[in-house]
């Protein structure tokens, strides 16, 4: 046997070589690319929730603090900024609870554009992008766990595009369609400048995106992306 020591020393070299070689040659499945695909995904997402919840708990931390030395009236304006900030992380764990409660399993668009705009939203409309969601009858159409997880992952690479570049009173527009058995999610901005910035920033991650699930695809064009799924209910 060769041992560790002997490897060390130098022994058997070659053949540590070659099952190196073999190792990283080692032929790996589609289901495991997209695994570490949507693995890749979700540590995005948690590090975005895990940051958006420390502000409004430093928040909380501060007003607690300075109401203690403060006067009646400045101690009230305190337990208001304490209120919204411990209303904004039940708001995050909420979406961040429903989202782990379905777990791998469909669920209906409705909710996934919901938990979307909870955890994403506002951080936009800070950057001065306003979302808007109109997706009517197709609330209740089942779209896979790595739609969702796509999408939020999607957000987040747009959050990164719009802190360097935020734009002036531009709205995003999601809206849905079904054809062909297919579910459609548009994206589309109003302001052209902002919507190609946004576009270039997706096409850039759509490779790893749409490894996710071969039943989820984002298509990309210069000023508008449609996200493409086909619901288990309609691939049977």
């Amino acid at each position: 046997m060769l041992t560790d020591a002997a490897v060390a020393a130098g022994h058997g070299a070659g053949w540590y070589a070659v099952l190196v070689r073999m190792c990283h040659s080692w032929p790996v499945s589609d289901s495991t690319r997209r695994d570490e695909a949507r693995v890749a995904a979700l540590y995005k997402i948690l590090g975005t929730v895990a940051h958006d919840i420390s502000n409004p708990l430093q928040a909380l931390v501060m007003h607690a603090e300075l109401a203690a030395d403060d006067s009646v009236q400045e101690q009230g304006k305190s337990r208001d900024g304490e209120l919204q900030a411990t209303r904004r992380m039940q708001t995050i764990v909420r979406a961040l609870t429903g989202l782990a409660a379905v777990g791998v399993h469909d669920r209906p668009l409705g909710d996934a554009l919901r938990r979307f705009e909870t955890l994403l939203s506002r951080r936009w409309t800070r950057l001065g992008l306003r979302v808007e969601i109109d997706i009517r009858d197709r609330r209740n159409v089942p779209v896979p766990a790595a739609f969702e997880e796509a999408l939020l992952a999607a957000g987040i690479e747009m959050s990164v595009w719009l802190r360097a570049r935020p734009p002036r009173h531009a709205t995003l527009v999601l809206t849905a369609d079904v054809r062909d058995e297919h579910l459609l999610l548009s994206i589309r901005c109003d302001q052209a400048e902002v919507a190609a910035g946004l576009c270039e920033t997706i096409k850039a991650h759509a490779p790893s995106l749409n490894a996710m699930d071969p039943r989820v695809q984002i298509e990309v064009g210069e000023l508008a992306m449609v996200m493409r799924c086909k619901p288990r209910a309609a691939a049977g």
